[in-house]
């Protein structure tokens, strides 16, 4: 019998087990070779896919960002940035309490998000952009926001207190890949529809290409519904408001940036990011 006699069908005693049965071949290896054969797809055509999100909780709200009433504030008492930073170290819920100043704000958005040529006349833009100063502190327990907001209220120079959380991804990968939805219709090569499958798989493929990419993770819209609603419980989300992300975990961070703009500007890409 030859190898071309190999058979998946539906004989009441298959040919393939038939031949291997005669050959004598151990249990371990006849089983590695169905595994391959079967279940890894490759030799069979299949490619391969991104991995699942990793299996782990999502992070708890960690901190506040509170906005700072401006001057001419309707809805909240007017004060300095050093009354409100005085005010807010008054709450003994909060701890690390900073000043962010606009300039920094500016800077953190320009370091994360990826362009695709170094001083292209799209960083210009991010980093022509204005961004209003605001305080963040560390919260000692998520359950204390509302004392917090309750002890500030009506303080000078506070306006807006709003939950932060770390980021899902950090520590798990390194660049973000967003592909092309609706609500992304300005960014990137986006038009008003999603990305397709086939740019997705492309830029999955050119990802897994690039040097010091050990694995890529796909954050598929229904996984990033649920992380937002975990986020914000009182807000209602459609799945139609997110787009799917690619994650790439790298075996040296040093690489994240090069790794980004290799991707940037694709087809169905909305934007790259840097995960910090």
């Amino acid at each position: 019998m030859s190898c071309d006699e190999v058979s998946f069908g539906s004989d009441k005693e298959p040919r393939w087990s038939a031949w291997a049965a005669a050959r004598r071949w151990p249990p371990a290896i006849l089983a590695g070779a169905v595994a391959v054969l079967v279940g890894g797809g490759y030799l069979l055509g299949r490619p391969p896919e991104p991995s699942p999100p990793p299996d782990a909780p999502f992070p708890q709200a960690d901190g506040v960002q509170i906005t700072l009433c401006p001057a001419s504030g309707e809805s909240c008492e007017p004060g300095t940035p050093e009354q409100a930073v005085a005010e807010a170290r008054k709450a003994p819920e909060l701890t690390s309490v900073t000043l962010v100043t606009g300039e920094e704000a500016r800077r953190r958005l320009y370091d994360a998000i990826v362009t695709r040529e170094p001083q292209s006349g799209e960083e210009a833009r991010y980093r022509s952009l204005a961004y209003p100063p605001h305080i963040r502190a560390g919260l000692r327990r998520p359950q204390d926001l509302d004392a917090v907001r309750r002890r500030l209220a009506g303080r000078p120079g506070i306006g807006q207190i709003l939950l932060t959380w770390p980021d899902f991804w950090a520590g798990k990968a390194q660049v973000a890949v967003a592909m092309c939805a609706p609500r992304l219709s300005s960014s990137g090569t986006c038009g008003t529809s999603y990305a397709t499958r086939a740019q997705r798989d492309a830029v999955f493929a050119l990802l897994r290409e690039q040097d010091g990419v050990a694995e890529v993770f796909l954050e598929d819209r229904p996984f990033a519904m649920r992380l937002a609603r975990h986020r914000q419980p009182h807000l209602r989300f459609a799945l139609g408001q997110f787009s799917e992300t690619l994650y790439a975990r790298l075996d040296d961070p040093a690489k994240a940036r090069a790794v980004a703009q290799a991707v940037v500007g694709r087809p169905g890409v909305a934007w790259a990011r840097l995960v910090k």
